[in-house]
């Protein structure tokens, strides 16, 4: 029974030495490779550029698709809010 339990205190001691060595491997990792994997400042300006505002009824950013129907089957002219 003892010889379990040396065994099993060393495997956890084993276990616990490989976490320690895998994060700090995944920390690097990752702090070396966040640039590949996350939008740069040039990504953010260039989608910020594409995103016009537009205010034009029957007109629609060109960052958006527009809608194959409009709401109650009323045509994507239809205004749907009145500005007074």
């Amino acid at each position: 029974m003892a010889a379990v339990v040396k065994w099993v205190a060393k495997l956890q001691s084993s276990i616990a030495k490989t976490r320690t060595f895998l994060s700090r491997y995944a920390a690097a990792e990752f702090e070396s490779r966040k640039a590949e994997w996350f939008p740069s400042q040039e990504d953010y300006d260039y989608v910020k550029s594409c995103m016009v505002k537009v205010h034009e009824v029957g007109k629609i950013a060109n960052w958006l698709a527009p809608p194959h129907q409009g709401i109650d089957n009323k045509p994507f002219e239809f205004e749907y809010v009145r500005f007074h």
